[in-house]
């Protein structure tokens, strides 16, 4: 009997503790104020003048559907930061279809980018089927 009770006293400590864990994975679905989130994908419109960029999320899925989630639509300010391997770029270089990696924090219900990154394309992606390794010297 007593080892019993023991049992169930360790098992409201863990939920308790299981619980006290979902509450701090909420907070931190949420979303940090200081920690920017970020989002990848293909850009689907520039609006250079406008100040927006929509940028179709390739880790995104619809919950309810299972399929790709429409573009979201981040705000670029004179504080984002756009680049291409380091180098500086502006939101008119950007183009339909470029892959992306956004930077941003969510403010008034709206997304700002605070860095828009291109990402090179891979080896693997860029059709090549030549290697430029060269064979390891053999030992013997």
């Amino acid at each position: 009997m007593r080892s019993t009770a023991r049992l169930w006293e360790t098992f409201a400590v863990v939920a308790m503790l299981g619980t006290a864990s979902g509450v701090c994975l909420a907070a931190e679905e949420v979303g940090d104020p200081a920690k920017p989130l970020q989002a990848s994908g293909v850009i689907a419109s520039v609006d250079a003048l406008g100040g927006v960029l929509t940028v179709k999320e390739s880790t995104h899925l619809d919950p309810v559907t299972g399929t790709a989630a429409q573009p979201t639509s981040y705000l670029v300010d004179a504080k984002t930061v756009v680049s291409k391997d380091k180098q500086p770029l502006t939101l008119a270089d950007l183009r339909v279809g470029d892959a992306v990696t956004v930077e941003y924090a969510t403010k008034d219900g709206k997304n700002v980018a605070s860095s828009i990154t291109i990402q090179l394309p891979t080896a693997a992606s860029s059709g090549s089927a030549t290697s430029t390794a060269k064979p390891a010297a053999a030992s013997y």
